[in-house]
């Protein structure tokens, strides 16, 4: 336990049961920083239920769906994070760099790849003799 937090993640497109506080409830007993992220599979929506339930357990309640978000709401969560523990602050804030690092890569390697496709086609030159 020594260093470690809690990210405990929902499906918001499913209703709150109180068969979900046994669980949470010993989560919470670890005394260890904690999140919870409400994440939505379906089209249905209980967040709000969600929230109010998460919010008796987790010191920090965000919704968040990786499938649906874009860089900065990724950074946003990281640095969510970052605020349940001072001593993570400068570690997550290292992390975020190598983050936004990482995706110029891919920017970087995508853009290249296209480049190299769009030469190759408009340069492609088909014989066929008769």
């Amino acid at each position: 336990m020594g260093g470690a937090g809690i990210i405990y993640v929902v499906d918001g497109s499913k209703p709150y049961g109180e068969e979900y506080e046994a669980e949470m409830e010993v989560l919470r007993w670890t005394g260890q920083p904690s999140m919870a992220l409400i994440n939505h599979i379906e089209d249905a929506d209980y967040s709000e239920e969600w929230k109010r339930a998460l919010g008796h357990y987790f010191k920090m309640v965000r919704t968040f769906n990786p499938m649906q978000t874009n860089m900065d709401q990724h950074i946003s969560i990281l640095e969510s994070m970052a605020q349940l523990k001072e001593e993570w602050i400068a570690p997550v804030k290292a992390s975020i760099k190598l983050f936004e690092r990482y995706l110029e890569q891919k920017l970087n390697q995508s853009s290249q790849r296209i480049t190299r496709l769009i030469v190759d086609g408009l340069s492609h030159v088909e014989k066929l003799t008769l």
